[in-house]
């Protein structure tokens, strides 16, 4: 009987502040540590990685190494530190990272693999495996996992089309269940910018949209930012550094809710 009692508590300190009231807490692990780069955007359109894989220039085959930190609403409780080492090629793109999660009272750590693939020139497939970790004060830790799948389509050399499908496995966590959605997303590749847009439902909620912009100030500097309509929430972020080997990428988020306040993310990354 403790054990349900302290895991729905756990999940309510740390996930009510998430959505736009309390009253919108969704599920466990709704904090995606290991694709911060995309709340820059608010999650508007396919992830940087799938856009690149698709749209981007024929690269040498090279290794990433990448370190986030970030913190929600100025509050210690609901910190995240994320590592993640990435294999570059042509065409595919595959990554393991461990992230983890929350505070003293209630943390989720969660560690991945993940792989994207081009097929026939205009068709990315990725899928991605967690493992899933859910902690508290007093109890033992308990185990989950999940699979999540993406596709994408280029559409006449500029237009990105995806569809992606989080917790396609429908886990739980003990009495919780995972954070599950269906996205439809967009990038419109233009010489510089690039315009996002996306449409996410979840079980039981109204679909939330959200729409975005990564401009291309210099080959090493990039803003963006974006606009989610509910809940809503506003985001930029910048990043500095060109992706070139043994250089140093900074990558920085900021996002505000109106009544939550601001969040921030912090991201290292180096190509070797």
């Amino acid at each position: 009987m403790r054990r349900r009692i302290l895991v729905p508590v756990g999940v309510l300190v740390s996930l009510c502040l998430f959505g736009a009231f309390p009253g919108r807490a969704r599920a466990a692990f709704e904090h995606d540590v290991l694709s911060i780069t995309s709340n820059a955007v608010c999650g508007a359109g396919p992830t940087p990685e799938l856009i690149d894989v698709l749209t981007g220039p024929e690269r040498e085959a090279a290794w990433r190494i990448s370190a986030s930190s970030s913190e929600l609403y100025g509050l210690a409780d609901l910190r995240s530190a994320a590592v993640s080492l990435s294999r570059e090629s042509a065409g595919r793109w595959l990554t393991v990272g461990a992230s983890s999660f929350g505070g003293r009272l209630y943390r989720e750590g969660t560690v991945e693999v993940a792989g994207m693939r081009r097929w026939s020139g205009d068709v990315v497939v990725g899928v991605r495996g967690r493992g899933l970790c859910l902690s508290w004060a007093g109890g033992a830790p308990e185990w989950s996992g999940t699979v999540d799948l993406s596709a994408a389509w280029l559409v006449h050399g500029r237009l990105v089309v995806g569809l992606s499908v989080r917790n396609a496995t429908r886990s739980r966590i003990l009495s919780s269940p995972v954070a599950s959605s269906v996205s439809s997303d967009a990038a419109l590749v233009l010489d510089g910018v690039t315009v996002l847009a996306s449409l996410s439902g979840e079980p039981g909620f109204a679909p939330s949209p959200a729409v975005g912009c990564d401009l291309a100030l210099a080959s090493w500097l990039r803003l963006r930012a974006g606009v989610m309509l509910e809940p809503s929430s506003s985001a930029f972020g910048l990043r500095l550094g060109g992706g070139r080997a043994m250089r140093p990428d900074l990558d920085l988020t900021w996002c505000r809710h109106p009544v939550l306040g601001s969040s921030y993310s912090l991201t290292v990354s180096i190509r070797i």
